[in-house]
C-alpha cells in the first residue's frame, strides 16, 4: 500500500462516526457496504445511458476485502459509487476531512485526501 492511500485511511478512520441511513437510524457500515456493491453489480453495460461497463466483479470483491482490512467499526460508512470504466470511486465527507479512493482493478487504487481542518 502506498503512503499515500495509508495516509488516506488514517484520515479516515479519524473521522466521527456518522453512520446514519436516510431516517437518521444507526447503520453498519459493513451491512451498508454489502447493501450498495451489490446494487452495483447490477448494473449493465451502458448503465449511464451512455457507453458505461458495468462494475467489474473482481473490483466490487476486492473493495469489499480492502473495506474490511483497514476500517474499523466506528469509521462512517463511505459513499460508494461505481466508474465509468467498471471501477469504483469510495469517498468520506466529513466537516473535519475529505477522503476519496479510486479502484480501476484489484491493488491499483488512486488516493486523494484533504484536511478541511487545516485548509484556508
Amino acid at each position: 500500500m502506498t503512503k499515500l492511500v495509508a495516509r488516506a485511511i488514517q484520515a479516515a478512520k479519524a473521522l466521527p462516526d456518522e453512520r446514519r441511513d436516510a431516517a437518521g437510524a444507526s447503520v453498519d457500515w459493513k451491512l451498508a457496504v454489502t447493501r450498495r456493491l451489490e446494487q452495483l453489480g447490477e448494473l449493465h453495460a451502458g448503465w449511464d445511458g451512455f457507453s458505461a461497463a458495468p462494475v467489474r466483479a473482481d473490483v466490487a470483491f476486492f473493495a469489499s476485502q480492502f473495506l474490511s482490512d483497514v476500517m474499523s467499526d466506528s469509521m462512517p460508512t463511505p459513499v460508494i459509487m461505481p466508474h465509468h470504466s467498471g471501477g469504483l470511486q469510495i469517498e468520506w465527507h466529513m466537516s473535519e476531512a475529505d477522503v476519496e479512493l479510486s479502484i480501476e482493478a484489484p491493488f491499483k487504487i488512486a488516493a486523494w485526501w484533504r484536511d478541511n481542518a487545516s485548509a484556508g
